[in-house]
């Protein structure tokens, strides 16, 4: 199974870049300093003062370029992984998933009080978001409509549209955890809703989750 992370930063050096080494992945930096380490190993490009919308986009594009993947993980720079990333290209392999995404304390709609190791829901963090080739073709790219009014309205629109085309194909992994470290300043000043999520247990039956 081909996977390539897709990772937007301010600068070149992120917190789990070391833990990429061994994995394809594509860095786009959006922040004016555009210096690369004389050791730089992540294939790098600078889109600067671009959108978060903008910056998926372009990281999708440039992937879609490089191999037949079949997993695309779309990542902010800010992320504490609390598990092995290797646990979550195992889950990637195991169950094949439309899109999947590991649980997080960050987004307080996004929990379900279910003792349920994977469930199915409507609406997801997309700090960390795993998009399968299929979901790729069909939900890429994202609307940026919604870029001078606030920024999480991209990722909502988003979820909207693939949850009218496949629902209850998206899985959280409740197994693996992050954290969200920072708030950007991205314009977010006009919105204050949340969405109202939709959750259902996934039947693994015998599938369980190691």
């Amino acid at each position: 199974m081909k996977i390539i992370y897709l990772i937007q930063s301010e600068t070149y050096n992120f917190s789990f870049s070391s833990a990429l080494k061994d994995t394809d992945c594509l860095l786009m930096i959006w922040g004016d300093d555009f210096n690369l380490p004389e050791d730089a190993s992540h294939t790098t490009f600078h889109l600067p003062n671009s959108s978060w919308a903008q910056g998926r986009n372009e990281l999708y594009r440039r992937a879609q370029a490089m191999d037949d993947y079949d997993y695309f993980i779309f990542c902010d720079d800010d992320i504490e992984f609390n598990f092995e990333l290797k646990e979550l290209h195992q889950l990637l392999s195991k169950y094949q998933p439309f899109r999947a995404v590991p649980d997080t304390s960050h987004t307080f709609y996004l929990h379900q009080p279910a003792k349920a190791k994977t469930l199915a829901l409507k609406y997801v963090e997309h700090s960390v978001m795993a998009l399968s080739a299929e979901a790729a073709q069909v939900l890429m790219p994202y609307s940026t409509e919604f870029d001078k009014t606030n920024w999480w309205l991209s990722s909502e629109e988003f979820c909207k549209r693939c949850w009218l085309q496949h629902p209850w194909q998206t899985q959280k992994f409740n197994t693996l955890n992050f954290k969200n470290t920072k708030s950007r300043s991205y314009p977010k000043n006009n919105y204050f809703g949340n969405p109202e999520n939709e959750f259902k247990i996934v039947d693994l039956k015998e599938q369980d989750l190691d």
